[in-house]
């Protein structure tokens, strides 16, 4: 097939937000780094590629129009499934000559989805080669569905994505960034490791990664942290990896990286960092959090929720006990944000009682600026989901086998059944947190006094709650 052939890449926007502004600050837009990556790969084979997002099946059609593309390609995520196959029914309606395929989460875990709406090739798995093999047609006509080895680190690291100038988090940054964040304008994602070694039984990613993490070379992520910094609105960047802590050594190298590109003046001294991850070594993680401070990192979102069917929340003291090292990280001048998950099967009333009384306590508030209460949604394709299926754990209103009912699998509406009312007891918890005495008066604030302003922030959007 010759190249310079058009490639229109779309990206369903579905707002979330069925939880009365609890957890407003997921409503807003972030690049999509997955698609951008699969645009980094057409466009190094010569491909012509144009990336836009989309509200509707209809609002796609006329974009598809102008285009004139000769294929149109689809990400999904499972809560945005039901958007992507009205689309691609849609576009292969009106362009039937159009090579449609779909990839991302939904298409590794229910594929048949968009293939029944129509769609010419679906991808399981990283999807960067498998494009470009239909692309260049050196695909089967017969083999709709292409199973995806995952990528080697080589490859990694010569893969960057298409980046879209203008896209992440920006006018809508959620109240702590709004403070952290020295000044308006777009928090840019990135990746340094692909991958997931975690068992959590509600989760895809463990499958999608065969439970493998493979690193990318320092020298690609400086190179990346350079293009990111010559963008003019960039304030921030994100590490999106799924645990930014493993391995540690990752972590700290990159940290050292930073800090090297900001004295040689390769990337900006003002630009600020934030990322995603479980809890690093306490043995180390005085010293390693202070030099992130000095890095630039602003804030960490731990992951403090059911994982290996283990209630973190409830752990010992010792040396699995995160809030020791959640602390380390605040008292370092970190702003920090705990992920906690509600309505969980292996969850009872007891762990709902004790639950309550940790999130509204003193130690708990000292050391955590902003929490994010999800209720517990299942994805297709992982344990929780089939034993939800077998157990009859699906509310009644909740259809698992229609796609309709995927745009619900957000986590802010509940889909399974549980002892307790999970909204009660989040909104009840959302109070304990950020209205305590404890809370409004913290110590923290007067020693980080950008804390006390994302505290504040936070205070006025979940005032009416």
């Amino acid at each position: 097939m010759s190249k310079n052939k058009k490639v229109l890449l779309c990206v369903p926007f579905v707002p979330l937000g069925h939880s009365k502004g609890i957890n407003y600050q997921d409503a807003c837009g972030m690049e999509n780094l997955g698609i951008e990556y699969i645009g980094g790969a057409l466009k190094e084979i010569g491909a012509g590629v144009n990336i836009v997002t989309f509200f509707s099946e209809g609002d796609l059609i006329d974009v598809v129009k102008n285009a004139k593309p000769a294929f149109v390609g689809f990400t999904s995520l499972s809560y945005q499934s039901p958007t992507v196959v009205k689309a691609i029914m849609l576009v292969k309606k009106q362009f039937p000559e159009i090579i449609a395929v779909a990839g991302g989460d939904h298409a590794s875990a229910k594929p048949k989805d968009f293939l029944d709406a129509g769609a010419d090739y679906v991808i399981k798995g990283e999807g960067e080669r498998a494009i470009q093999k239909i692309y260049s047609g050196e695909i089967n006509n017969d083999e709709k569905i292409i199973e995806c080895p995952l990528l080697t680190t080589e490859e990694l690291n010569k893969l960057f994505p298409l980046r879209m100038q203008g896209w992440g988090l920006k006018n809508d940054l959620r109240p702590v960034w709004q403070t952290l964040f020295e000044k308006q304008g777009v928090v840019y994602c990135i990746i340094s490791r692909r991958g997931c070694d975690r068992n959590c039984d509600f989760c895809n990613s463990g499958e999608m990664w065969k439970k493998k993490i493979r690193l990318r070379s320092m020298e690609s992520i400086e190179k990346e942290l350079i293009d990111i910094s010559s963008l003019s609105d960039a304030s921030g960047i994100c590490f999106v990896d799924l645990d930014f802590f493993v391995p540690i050594s990752q972590t700290e190298a990159i940290i050292d990286s930073i800090i090297k590109l900001k004295m040689l003046n390769k990337i900006r001294s003002n630009l600020k960092f934030a990322g995603l991850g479980s809890f690093p070594p306490l043995e180390k993680s005085e010293e390693f959090f202070s030099k992130m401070f000095s890095s630039g990192f602003v804030e960490i979102s731990f992951g403090v929720e059911v994982v290996e069917e283990k209630q973190r929340l409830l752990l010992g003291k010792g040396k699995n006990n995160w809030m020791d090292i959640v602390r380390l990280a605040a008292n370092a001048g970190i702003g920090t944000r705990a992920f906690l998950m509600l309505g969980h099967p292996n969850q009872d009333e007891a762990y709902y009682q004790k639950f309550l009384q940790v999130v509204g306590s003193k130690e708990f508030v000292e050391i955590c600026d902003t929490i994010r209460l999800s209720l517990c949604t299942p994805l297709p394709g992982t344990r929780l989901w089939q034993h939800c299926k077998e157990k009859n754990l699906f509310l009644p209103n909740f259809d698992s086998e229609n796609v309709e009912h995927y745009s619900r699998l957000t986590t802010d509406e509940q889909v399974i059944k549980a002892g307790v009312e999970p909204e009660k007891i989040r909104e009840q918890a959302i109070k304990n947190f950020y209205f305590s005495e404890y809370y409004l008066n913290c110590e923290r604030t007067k020693k980080f006094p950008w804390i006390k302003k994302s505290r504040e922030a936070m205070i006025g959007t979940l005032k009416n709650i």
